[in-house]
Formats: C-alpha cells, sequence, structure tokens
C-alpha cells in the first residue's frame, strides 16, 4: 500500500519551497497563523507520517529513520528545484535535524524550535541511565569499528527505553486512557502554553492516535541522537524561555553536533509559541529565510546563546 502523506499548499508556486513541521501528536494545524502569512513563497504544511490526516491506513509504526526518507522524497516530488527550507517544532525539527545530516543538500535553511534531545553522546546516556553493569560498560567500550555502531545502537535504544517507560509507565498511567482524553488534552493546552479555543483540535489529533500510537511515538522522539558533527551552516536553533530547562540543555547540545548554527532564545515564549506570538514567529522565520542572518541580535525579544 502506497504512503501518502496529507498535505496543505499555499502561496507562490513559482518561490522558494517553505515546509512546515508540527510537534509530536498533533497535525498541520498548529501552524494555521502561518498559513496566510508567507504567500509569496509555495508554503507547504504537511501531518507527519502517523499523525492526524497522516495516520489513516499507514500500516506500519511511526520511526524517524521511515519519516526522514519519506520527508526526503517529498521534497524532491514537490520543493521548488527540488530543495526547501524547513520549518519545525518539536519532533518536526527532529525529522529535520535527522535530515540535514544525511541529506544537507536539499536544504536550503532549516529552524528548529523547542527541539528536546535527551541523549548526544555516550557518556551522557551512562549518566543519564546511573549504569551499575560495569562489565556491560567495559564490554561496550571495547566492542571494534565493525560490529561496535550497532551494538551501540542496541544498547542505546534498550537502556533509553527502560528510563522512558520507568518515567511514563504506560501501563499504568492514567492520563493515556481514551476514557480519560480530556485530562490528557489539558495537559498539552498547559504544556504548549495555548488557550483553550484549541481544546477540541488536541482532543481531535490525539483521537486519531491509539495508546500504542501514543507509546510507539514518545519512544521514537526519546530515542532521537544525533551522530557525529555536520557542517550545514543555515540553521537556526530557537527556545522560549519559559520552556522547560531541558529544551535550553537540548539546544546547546545540538550547536555542538552543528558548530556552524546559531542559538537565540526568545523572550518569555512557551512551546507553541508561533500560535501565542505569531508575529515574532512569522518574522524570525522570513527574516532568516530572506536575509540568510544568522545574527539576529537586533531582535529585542532574542538572546543570542553562545
Amino acid at each position: 500500500m502506497e504512503k501518502k502523506i496529507y498535505f496543505e499548499e499555499y502561496g507562490d508556486k513559482s518561490n522558494e519551497t517553505i515546509i512546515f513541521l508540527h510537534n509530536k501528536l498533533m497535525g498541520s494545524w498548529i501552524f494555521e497563523k502561518q498559513k496566510k502569512f508567507f504567500l509569496n513563497y509555495h508554503t507547504i504544511f504537511l501531518d507527519i507520517p502517523n499523525h492526524s490526516k497522516s495516520n489513516l491506513d499507514w500500516g506500519t509504526e511511526f520511526s524517524i529513520d521511515e519519516s526522514t526518507e519519506l520527508l526526503k522524497d517529498f521534497i524532491v516530488e514537490h520543493g521548488r528545484n527540488k530543495m526547501a527550507h524547513l520549518v519545525g517544532i518539536d519532533l518536526g525539527g527532529e525529522l529535520i535535524l535527522n535530515l540535514i545530516s544525511i541529506y544537507p543538500d536539499l536544504v536550503l535553511t532549516a529552524i528548529v524550535s523547542g527541539v528536546n534531545l535527551y541523549f548526544s553522546n555516550y557518556n551522557d546516556l551512562i549518566d543519564y541511565a546511573n549504569l551499575k553493569d560495569y562489565n556491560e560498560y567495559n564490554n561496550l567500550k571495547g566492542c571494534n569499528d565493525h560490529n561496535g555502531l550497532r551494538d551501540y545502537n542496541d544498547f542505546l535504544k534498550i537502556h533509553k527505553k527502560k528510563k522512558l517507560q520507568k518515567t511514563l509507565d504506560f501501563s499504568k498511567i492514567e492520563y493515556l486512557d481514551k476514557k480519560d482524553s480530556n485530562f490528557l488534552v489539558r495537559g498539552y493546552l498547559a504544556e504548549f502554553g495555548i488557550s483553550k479555543r484549541y481544546f477540541f483540535q488536541i482532543k481531535e489529533s490525539i483521537k486519531k492516535l491509539s495508546n500504542k500510537d501514543i507509546s510507539n511515538i514518545s519512544n521514537e522522539t526519546f530515542n532521537f541522537t544525533i551522530n557525529d558533527k555536520h557542517s550545514f551552516k543555515n540553521l537556526l536553533i530557537l527556545f522560549g524561555t519559559k520552556e522547560y530547562p531541558k529544551i535550553f540543555k537540548s539546544a546547546k547540545k545540538i550547536k555542538n553536533h552543528f558548530p556552524n548554527s546559531k542559538v537565540y532564545s526568545v523572550y518569555r515564549a512557551i512551546h507553541l509559541w508561533n500560535l501565542i506570538n505569531p508575529k515574532w514567529f512569522n518574522e524570525v522565520v522570513l527574516d532568516f529565510i530572506e536575509n540568510k542572518k544568522l545574527d539576529l541580535s537586533n531582535k529585542k525579544y532574542l538572546e543570542k546563546i553562545e
């Protein structure tokens, strides 16, 4: 069965393409205040695989790697000159980072916001997992180049999955029960920092997902890492000063993997600040895309992070 990504197009198809990628569990509706702003460009707002309207009869579980390949094919098919500017929040940002680490030539500029990168290197994992089995630790360190990467990835996934399940306990936690979906929606309203008028849009997005879908998507997000350093230049990393502290730490980790990128905090912004303060969000995106300006310090609501 052919897998089709749901998307909406706006603007001028003769101009460069901008693709917007939403956060986990939601849909492209989160960019409602961007859809009519960038009409001088060819803009595409898509539902990430296994999400919202791209979740209909998809047939397989969500995978960041598979979604990255599908995004690559999508850009080649729909992007002007087979390239695009990419803008992503949360999971959308993870897909962008994965894409530019593999297919940088497809991306003109990349803007990511609110990405939560849990681990970026082996020592980080050891500290987080608090491992006591030093035999396993030493055996892993002693792996040769032939099978070390495979063993590392397997080890990484096992221990991060255990940590995630210990933290969220998908088998018991009540808010993943469809019977109490209103509780989950209210939790997301608070996390995203958006008004109650988005209650039913969030509820509809979640309703399209089974508990297994939610668990799988969360696991994939938790397992996401960036390997090596990359030379991609036109990358802007953003986070709100009212987001969780781990988002700030993640921004610095991402910077370590993309040393040519720039990091800025957004004053008093929270996760979906594109809905709360679209003027700022749209202004930053447009300025970065049009002028390729890596220095945005002239904007009073942005602070450069070294």
